[in-house]
């Protein structure tokens, strides 16, 4: 099975798991998703062709960011869930995270993205890889 991850990702189902499964249900795994310890997850809302997935390659993870290159692949297309850990506003203040969740909700917008949430520190939105 030729998907490989890094120390800090997970994936689900598991490796194990995907390993045992026959080349024709690979091309159609539901419940797909990549989580990065510390900086978030990106969950498939559709089922999504993962034989010969680079983890590493497509998804990249930073402070703030979930990088997705899926243009001109199986991933291309397919609506996703995105969460993004540990981002907090300037201020930590009531006032301060309501002006914080509305520039969320804008920069949603900006991409595309359905705004689904912002709660504890975590960014959440919806959107369809290009």
């Amino acid at each position: 099975f030729p998907v490989t991850i890094g120390a800090c990702i997970d994936v689900f189902p598991t490796i194990i798991s995907l390993q045992t499964l026959p080349p024709a249900e690979l091309k159609r795994v539901n419940n797909f998703k990549v989580v990065h310890k510390r900086y978030g997850s990106v969950v498939f809302k559709e089922p999504v062709d993962v034989s010969g997935l680079v983890i590493d390659d497509v998804f990249l993870f930073g402070d703030n960011e979930i990088d997705i290159k899926s243009e001109g692949s199986a991933l291309s297309g397919k609506t996703v869930e995105v969460t993004i850990r540990n981002t907090f506003p300037y201020s930590i203040t009531p006032e301060g995270f309501t002006e914080y969740e509305k520039e969320l909700r804008q920069h949603a917008a900006s991409i595309g993205a359905k705004f689904i949430a912002y709660e504890r520190g975590s960014y959440i939105f919806q959107i369809k890889l290009n």
